[in-house]
């Protein structure tokens, strides 16, 4: 019998491979004879360390997915998240999109009020989870889903004649939707708001401007004026997002009869009233963005134009305004185009450059005073931050080949807080993943340290605060016979050991070469571009420039919000920072709303730290929560 079986009873009849194969345990690793199983499982060796098995493995050696997640906490809250009410709310509201979008025949006034007031219900709610109201903006630009026909079935259903009551209130929720502060606030979907206006406005704003001024009609046309204030409020405010969104429907015609319809409106209400006042605010900036769009191109027709309805004092004797145009590449009148840092026509210009006077007695060639308030905050800043760099890079230019390149540390006339590095060479170009692109920048040790040991040069750079990370260098060389200079930025400055023969690193000691430091375009503009690339590529030398106060970090975004200030004419506050004609009692008196936080139902604030006696709360107005409401 055991011969008929194959003459070997451990194989089981079968074949050998497979039956050991078969019965291998599923906690063993299959051995060097023995045949995988199909991979469904992860190893849990390759999971804490490394699995020794490596290919012959019969595990799956892979991460766990966000999918696959075995935790049960998350898989509870993701549960909870599933079936929240918001959750639930938003899904109602994508599916109305859909519906209208796929079956226009259905799209009646009721249904498109229904949508919008789904989707304010989806952004009111307390308890809010920030993932809908991202995804409700991106559902209203997606083509996709439907969101831009929906938006224009919404326009042109409002905009028919006769409007009735259901039109108005598809145009109030509307607005409320695209004016709600989760949608304008956030900067992850600034791409989809940008494009949900680019919807409302149309062809240059005529859709838009037609749109608003119908809603305007309609709201002073009712008898009862209990809600004209708040649609008034509505469609300010949704009238300076699409103009600051699209600067195209700055140059509508039919803007300033708009601006005359809300002016007319507001009139009817009480000027101490706190909605009028924020939006005659927002009326007056978006007046000085119209105004400033239209004049570009400034032309003086007076002397005493500039003081505007604020100033009140004149000067005796005519005097003309100076306008700065024509010096150079970088003297404009509009500071929106101004070129931070200055450029080398502006270096090498001996003309004398054109600061404004803060003495509003003085002539000026913007009428407007907030714009010329900013004007010269802009201009003298400038100034006075770029002036030392100005004249010490000036110099070096006016040299042109005769720039002493060679020396390690080129002597600089007329100051001695700035440090000069010669010998200096673009070394390397790449570009991070993190900072994008930069350069390796080669110059000559300092003579202090030149005969010093490594060890004390290490010590003399953690000592000293030049080339710190952030700070301001230029490179000044002359390519095919023109001078020309580059401001950077340093990024890293290391005293490693053996980081010069490593790719794309640097540092200040070496024992076999020049120090070095990693930068970066402090402006990449064109011609910045255009210099690094020239010097890089015919390893030109030349001369490095440090000014120990020049941090960019510093100044940049407080010169950049500024011309953001100027594009936009708006500047808080300036009823008290600019001066004012008459006397202070004719000024009319403000009521400033209380902070936002503060404007909620029931909103008490306790005085018990200040107050030992008596436990007493300050509690805001009725009105001001009714408005914020």
């Amino acid at each position: 019998m055991s011969t008929s079986r194959g003459g070997n009873w451990r194989r089981g009849g079968g074949s050998g491979e497979e039956d050991t194969w078969r019965r291998a345990p599923r906690d063993r690793h299959p051995g060097p004879n023995e045949r995988p199983t199909p991979k469904r499982e992860i190893c849990r060796f390759f999971q804490h360390d490394r699995c020794r098995f490596e290919a012959s493995c019969r595990y799956l050696h892979e991460r766990p997915t966000e999918t696959e997640d075995t935790c049960p906490a998350r898989q509870k809250n993701s549960a909870q998240q599933e079936e929240s009410p918001a959750r639930q709310e938003y899904l109602d509201f994508k599916r109305r999109i859909r519906e209208l979008a796929q079956f226009p025949f259905i799209a009646s006034e009721d249904r498109l009020l229904g949508v919008w007031k789904q989707a304010l219900a989806v952004l009111s709610r307390e308890e809010q989870v920030r993932e809908w109201p991202l995804s409700l903006a991106a559902d209203l630009a997606d083509d996709d889903i439907g969101g831009p026909s929906v938006i224009k079935k919404t326009i042109q259903a409002c905009m028919k004649e006769p409007a009735g009551e259901t039109s108005l209130d598809i145009s109030t929720n509307f607005l409320h939707v695209i004016t709600h502060h989760l949608i304008l606030d956030c900067l992850s979907i600034e791409s989809f708001v940008g494009a949900i206006y680019r919807l409302v406005g149309g062809v240059r704003g005529d859709q838009g401007i037609a749109f608003l001024s119908s809603l305007v009609k309609i709201s002073t046309s009712k008898p009862s004026s209990e809600a004209v204030q708040p649609n008034l409020s509505l469609v300010v405010s949704a009238l300076h997002q699409l103009l600051c969104r699209e600067r195209k429907c700055l140059l509508n015609e039919a803007l300033g009869q708009l601006f005359t319809s809300i002016e007319d409106a507001l009139r009817r209400f009480s000027e101490t009233s706190v909605e009028v006042q924020v939006a005659s605010t927002r009326m007056g900036i978006m007046k000085r963005m119209c105004d400033a769009e239209s004049h570009r191109l400034v032309v003086l027709g007076n002397a005493d134009v500039g003081l505007g309805s604020h100033g009140n004092v004149h000067t005796t004797f005519p005097v003309d305004a100076q306008v700065p145009s024509g010096n150079h590449d970088n003297d404009l009148p509009d500071i929106t185009k101004i070129q931070i840092f200055p450029t080398p026509g502006e270096v090498m210009d001996t003309a004398a450059e054109f600061l404004p006077t803060t003495d509003l007695r003085q002539p000026h060639f913007l009428q407007d005073p907030v714009r010329r308030h900013l004007d010269t905050a802009f201009r003298l800043l400038r100034h006075d931050i770029f002036s030392p760099l100005k004249d010490i890079v000036g110099l070096l230019l006016a040299q042109g080949e005769q720039l002493q390149t060679n020396h390690p540390s080129p002597p600089i006339m007329g100051n001695t807080r700035a440090n000069s590095y010669g010998k200096a060479v673009i070394k390397h170009v790449f570009v991070d993943t993190r900072t994008g692109l930069e350069a390796i920048l080669q110059f000559a040790m300092p003579p202090q340290i030149r005969k010093l040991s490594l060890d004390k040069q290490r010590a003399w750079w953690h000592e000293s605060s030049r080339l710190d990370e952030g700070r301001l260098v230029c490179f000044v060389s002359t390519v095919n016979g023109q001078a020309s200079f580059i401001p950077l930025v340093v990024t890293s400055k290391s005293t490693e050991r053996g980081m010069n023969y490593r790719l794309n690193k640097s540092t200040l000691v070496s024992e076999d070469m020049s120090p070095t430091i990693t930068v970066r375009l402090a402006s990449e503009t064109c011609a910045h571009l255009c210099n690094l690339n020239n010097t890089y590529t015919r390893r030109s030398q030349g001369v490095m420039i440090e000014l120990p106060g020049l941090i960019p970090d510093t100044f940049v975004p407080t010169l950049e919000s500024l011309q953001r200030m100027m594009r936009d004419g708006n500047l808080a506050f300036h009823d008290w920072i600019l001066p004012c004609s008459g006397s202070t009692s004719d000024q009319p008196i403000y009521h400033l709303p209380p902070p936002i936080y503060s404007r909620r139902d029931g909103f008490k604030f306790s005085l018990k730290s200040i107050n030992v006696h008596d436990k007493r709360t300050v509690q805001t107005s009725e009105r001001y929560t009714s408005w914020h409401n």
